[in-house]
């Protein structure tokens, strides 16, 4: 009886919440662990929670491309949001995403997606479970001096 599970690359997409170009660009560069089998690739569950596990204990900071000023993170911990994609571009554009976000205010931004999600009777405007996180927390974002990102 095997007890390990499997994943294909369809399940490893919806699982990291990531495009299908993004996973194979990280099996090319060899940063995610896969098997090739025949001529699909395999993904061992227990492997990409570790790897996940791995990429979130790294305290590496972020490489902006831009000259553009943007709030400077404070990492406390672990960081709030582990990015998985090894191209600079889709970086700054997460960062400059999520300081936008904490500039409307978290609280904000919530009641927007929840609004669209509804109305628009779409699950892909459906608010995470981490903003939810951080409104109840009370980190609404520059109002409150923590968000995505720590102000002053």
């Amino acid at each position: 009886m095997i007890d390990e599970a499997f994943l294909t690359t369809d399940e490893v997409v919806e699982y990291l919440q990531v495009n299908l170009r993004t996973v194979y660009r990280l099996i090319k560069a060899g940063k995610i662990p896969a098997v090739r089998v025949g001529r699909q690739w395999r993904f061992r569950k227990t492997d990409i929670d570790a790897w996940l596990e791995m990429e979130r204990s790294r305290s590496v900071r972020p490489v902006r491309s831009s000259p553009t000023p943007a709030p400077a993170a404070k990492p406390e911990g672990r960081p709030r949001v582990l990015v998985v994609d090894d191209e600079a571009s889709i970086r700054d554009l997460l960062l400059k995403t999520l300081a936008l976000a904490d500039y409307v205010g978290l609280d904000v931004t919530l009641d927007i997606l929840e609004s669209f999600a509804q109305r628009l009777d779409n699950s892909k405007y459906r608010p995470c479970p981490l903003l939810r996180e951080m409104v109840a927390q009370g980190a609404l974002g520059r109002k409150t001096g923590q968000g995505f990102f720590s102000y002053p």
